[in-house]
């Protein structure tokens, strides 16, 4: 069973230093199964700067072998220390174009893309199951109540009927970005 490292907890500080330092920007961690999973972005500002890139704009492979390669040794010594052990099994990808968005500033990036949202959804015209759990799929319009890094009230969902769906940030199940071809 695997579970997610919030971002006030140390492991989640260490790995993120480490990716800041490869050009990085730590998106989520997972742990579980004896290992974790890394899923980074590239850091805007390196991007801009970096005139290797080549205008490209996401994270390759060399930058997860890179992290990879870095975060190994860094286990090798500070493993026991973080609770992963000294040879954990590590992962390191992008989150991906139909990335998970789990964190209030995940939220804040989708603004204006197409997302699906699992939850309990609130000024919504469409039957809900028995326990008032809906999955709606429409434009992240608002983000409502933002308080800044750590928390929101709720987000806003305009559908492809221009339905207003408005789901509690609290009541949020699973949500992702649906991206389309």
């Amino acid at each position: 069973m695997s579970s997610f490292v919030e971002p006030h907890e140390l492991l989640w500080s260490e790995v993120a230093a480490i990716a800041n330092a490869e050009g990085l920007h730590l998106y989520d961690l997972e742990r579980g199964g004896g290992g974790l999973r890394v899923f980074v972005q590239a850091d805007k500002l390196a991007v801009e700067t970096d005139d290797s890139a080549e205008g490209q704009a996401g994270v390759t492979s060399g930058d997860c072998s890179r992290l990879c390669r870095r975060l190994m040794f860094f286990f090798s010594v500070e493993g026991g220390r973080l609770g992963v052990g000294s040879e954990p099994s590590i992962e390191v990808s992008s989150p991906g174009i139909n990335r998970r968005l789990r964190l209030p500033w995940h939220f804040r990036s989708a603004l204006g893309q197409e997302v699906k949202i699992t939850g309990i959804a609130e000024l919504v015209a469409a039957p809900a199951d028995a326990g008032g759990v809906q999955t709606i799929s429409g434009r992240l319009h608002e983000i409502k109540g933002d308080e800044g890094a750590e928390h929101f009230d709720s987000v806003v969902l305009v559908t492809d009927k221009d339905k207003v769906v408005v789901f509690p940030f609290d009541s949020i199940q699973k949500a992702r970005v649906e991206f389309t071809f």
